[in-house]
């Protein structure tokens, strides 16, 4: 993970979510608000950081993301909504910026409350952490039953900068179409305008993450989200340019290379298996 991704830091502490001293609280930072996007469960039920990421990302603008493991924030009523509200603002206090500005996201067990007083006490610190090489204490973060952390990478060239494509994500059960029990975060320093960013990863998702399955389940949290800081070039990315083609292309490289990890780490798995049906 050498390969910074311009505008970005990123972060992973133990926030007393799990055990002992497990990373169990990641969070991602943008330098300044970036262009942001996400795709969501179709789920019936859907977890309180599902209904509050994709209200705030109707904006189009986002910079930072809070993610916990170990608890999913799911079926939890008011009160799951409270505490993810509180955590964002927390967290917005700690970084300086509008706490509707954070995206908050969980994965983990169904039905409890989060432990938010262990999890605010440890927001200062979780900001602290935050550095521009952190992604593999934050990869480790979010995991849950993963046997390792899911990362990839891919990179392209618009004029004479070349611009980074960084994606993290876990999941290893309930895994099926319509994207898994899943938690997927994209990082770029190309410079899109947010409804481009959201047809290209909508775009992507559909044709990886969603064609993606273990044992039939999908899941209340599933989320993908997608962050352009626009630091490594000026020039924002038309959707039918070249350079346009080109961050597709990568984007669905980084997706499908997810995709396969995580299925490739299903519980229980033991063979990968591509069908192409013509």
């Amino acid at each position: 993970m050498s390969r910074r991704v311009k505008g970005f830091r990123f972060a992973g502490v133990h926030g007393g979510v799990k055990a002992a001293d497990a990373l169990d609280l990641g969070l991602i930072a943008a330098d300044a608000p970036a262009s942001a996007a996400g795709v969501f469960t179709k789920n019936r039920v859907r977890a309180a950081p599902v209904t509050i990421s994709e209200r705030r990302l109707r904006g189009g603008r986002c910079q930072a993301v809070l993610v916990n493991s170990g608890n999913a924030n799911a079926c939890t009523g008011r009160q799951g909504q409270q505490s993810a509200l509180g955590l964002s603002r927390d967290a917005g206090r700690a970084l300086g910026i509008k706490s509707t500005l954070v995206l908050p996201a969980s994965t983990g067990v169904i039905g409890v409350q989060l432990p938010v007083a262990r999890m605010s006490t440890a927001i200062p610190i979780l900001v602290d952490d935050l550095s521009p090489t952190g992604a593999s204490r934050f990869a480790r973060a979010i995991m849950t039953t993963d046997r390792g952390p899911k990362v990839a990478r891919a990179e392209l060239k618009v004029g004479r900068s070349v611009c980074q494509v960084l994606g993290i994500a876990k999941g290893a059960g309930m895994i099926h179409p319509n994207m898994a029990t899943t938690l997927a975060f994209v990082t770029t320093d190309a410079a899109l305008e947010p409804q481009a960013l959201g047809r290209f990863l909508r775009e992507a998702t559909e044709a990886t993450f969603n064609r993606a399955t273990v044992d039939g389940d999908t899941s209340t949290n599933d989320s993908i989200y997608a962050l352009a800081s626009g630091a490594a070039t000026s020039r924002s990315l038309a959707r039918n340019s070249a350079a346009g083609r080109r961050f597709a292309g990568a984007l669905m490289e980084v997706l499908e290379s997810l995709a396969k990890m995580i299925v490739a780490d299903g519980e229980g798995a033991e063979h990968l298996v591509r069908i192409e049906v013509r």
